[in-house]
């Protein structure tokens, strides 16, 4: 019983934050012009980002569990971190990478070109924590 109240807090900051990234950041360029876009845009992709580490945060220590419980062994644990750190990192630069395919194929420029940057960024870390959610909540 302890057990599953234990999960069940871990989950419920995932259920209180889930944000909807895309659309504020479209909102911030409905709402501001120019360089104010942009600057609304980087605040959302600093949280979006935020959020992906309390997530990754929250993994390590979901297999930190399991280890514990004796339902992984510490080779897997070792593994499943070691590669989510990984994959955090490589992410990161596969992601701006992309974004500045995105930006390029666009033609776009100036603060057109930031607005396409970021909100590239902001999609491609919804996906990511989608991922990242749903390994939480399929893991036992």
């Amino acid at each position: 019983m302890i057990r599953r109240s234990v999960l069940l807090l871990l989950a419920l900051p995932v259920l209180a934050v889930a944000r909807d990234f895309p659309a504020e950041g479209e909102a911030c360029i409905a709402a501001n012009s120019g360089a104010d876009s942009v600057h609304c845009l980087t605040q959302l992709y600093y949280q979006s980002n935020q959020e992906l580490r309390r997530l990754e945060d929250r993994l390590v220590a979901h297999s930190t569990q399991r280890l514990r419980d004796d339902r992984i062994t510490r080779t897997h644990h070792e593994q499943a971190v070691s590669s989510l750190r990984d994959a955090a990192r490589r992410y990161a630069t596969f992601s701006e990478r992309q974004c500045d395919f995105e930006v390029g194929y666009s033609g776009a420029a100036a603060s057109g070109a930031q607005q396409v940057f970021y909100r590239c960024l902001l999609r491609l870390n919804q996906g990511r924590r989608d991922y990242l959610q749903g390994a939480m909540n399929g893991a036992d």
